[in-house]
C-alpha cells in the first residue's frame, strides 16, 4: 500500500504559538516548585530528559499534551492548531500562528521561548533539530492505551513542578478507568473501529487508545492479528472486503470532518449491507477529537459515550 497519510495526522502537524498573557497560569507559578536539584524523566522513546528546574514555559507539539497540562494548571506557550482552525479554550486570547505540515515550525517554536518541548514519536525525526536549534530538551509522549493518560499526567507534573495536582488528577483517572471495567457484558461484542474515508480506510488495532477503551468496556476489537501501519502503529490498512470477513456487531466510524457522511456511505456499500452492525443499525459516527487528536480530554464523557454506543444507546 502507498504511503497515504491520514488527514488528521497531517492536520495535527500544524502548529500555533503565541505569547502568554500576563495573568496566565504558567508552569511553576504558585506551585511551590524550587530550583534545588534536577528533574529527570524518561520519555516513551526511552530517552532520559533532564531539567535543572521545573519548566515554566512548555511548548507542545502533541495535541493531547496541551489539554493534560491545562488540567493540572499549566497553559502551554505553543501548541498545534487543531483541524478546523479553531483553538480550544486552553489557548484562548492568543494570536494563532500556524506552522507547516512537514513538521514543527522551528521559527515559531523559538519565538515562544519554551523551556521544554513535548512532542510525539510521529515527530521523532525532528527531535535533534529542535534540541540543537532551540537549546532545550524534547520529551516524546504517546498515547496507545488508556493507562498512558495518568502516566503522562505524572510525567508532565514532574516536568513543570506540578506534582501534587498531577498526582491527584492521575489518581482520579485511574479510578475512572477501574470503574469503567465493571459491569462489562458477558458476551463481548465484535467491534470494528475505522478511521479515514471510504476510499482510504484504516482500522484501529487492539493495541491502540481506541482499542483499549473498547476492550475495557467489554468489546472485542476484530482487527487482532493484522499488521500495523509502518508509521502509525495504532492503525492497520483496512479494505472493505476485510469488514465482510470480520462481521462486526458494532461499526464505529471516526473521520476528520463528516464522519456521519462516511458512516452512511459505508453502510450503503453492497458487501456491507449484510454485516450484523449494518443490519441492526449499530453503525455510529464518533468525534475524532477525544478519541484520536486529544485522547484523555473529557475522559469521563468519552467513556460514557462509548459505553452508550456499545450498549445500543441510539443517542450515542
Amino acid at each position: 500500500m502507498g504511503r497515504f497519510i491520514p488527514i488528521w495526522l497531517l492536520a495535527a502537524a500544524w502548529l500555533a504559538s503565541a505569547c502568554v498573557p500576563a495573568d496566565a497560569s504558567v508552569a511553576g507559578e504558585k506551585s511551590g516548585a524550587t530550583s534545588g536539584g534536577s528533574i529527570v524523566v524518561t520519555d516513551d522513546l526511552g530517552a532520559s530528559v533532564e531539567l535543572g528546574e521545573p519548566a515554566r514555559r512548555v511548548a507542545v507539539v502533541a495535541p493531547f499534551a496541551g489539554e493534560l497540562l491545562a488540567s493540572i494548571g499549566v497553559r502551554p506557550v505553543a501548541a498545534p492548531l487543531p483541524p478546523g482552525g479553531k483553538a480550544s479554550e486552553v489557548y484562548a486570547d492568543r494570536a494563532i500562528i500556524v506552522g507547516h505540515m512537514t513538521g514543527p515550525n522551528l521559527e515559531q517554536l523559538a519565538a515562544s521561548r519554551p523551556d521544554v518541548v513535548v512532542t510525539t514519536s510521529m515527530y521523532a525525526r525532528f527531535t535533534r533539530t529542535i534540541e540543537s536549534a532551540l537549546g532545550v530538551p524534547v520529551v516524546t509522549l504517546d498515547v496507545t492505551d488508556a493507562s498512558d493518560i495518568p502516566r503522562h499526567l505524572e510525567t508532565l507534573g514532574s516536568l513543570t513542578g506540578r506534582e501534587a495536582p498531577a498526582a491527584a488528577r492521575a489518581a482520579d483517572v485511574r479510578l475512572l478507568l477501574e470503574q469503567a471495567r465493571e459491569d462489562r457484558p458477558q458476551r463481548p461484542l465484535r467491534v470494528l473501529a475505522v478511521f479515514g474515508h471510504h476510499s482510504a480506510m484504516y482500522a484501529f488495532l487492539p493495541d491502540s487508545y481506541v482499542g483499549s477503551l473498547i476492550e475495557m468496556l467489554g468489546g472485542e476489537v476484530v482487527t487482532g492479528g493484522l499488521d500495523s501501519h509502518a508509521v502509525y502503529s495504532e492503525l492497520t490498512p483496512f479494505g472493505p472486503e476485510q469488514a465482510i470477513v470480520a462481521r462486526p456487531d458494532v461499526l464505529l466510524v471516526l473521520a476528520h470532518g463528516d464522519a456521519s457522511g462516511v458512516a452512511r456511505t459505508l453502510s450503503e456499500r453492497p458487501g456491507w449491507r449484510a454485516l450484523p452492525a449494518v443490519r441492526t443499525n449499530r453503525v455510529h459516527a464518533l468525534p475524532d477529537g477525544p478519541f484520536v487528536l486529544e485522547p484523555g480530554t473529557d475522559l469521563a464523557g468519552t467513556i460514557a459515550l462509548l459505553r452508550g454506543v456499545l450498549a445500543g444507546d441510539d443517542a450515542g
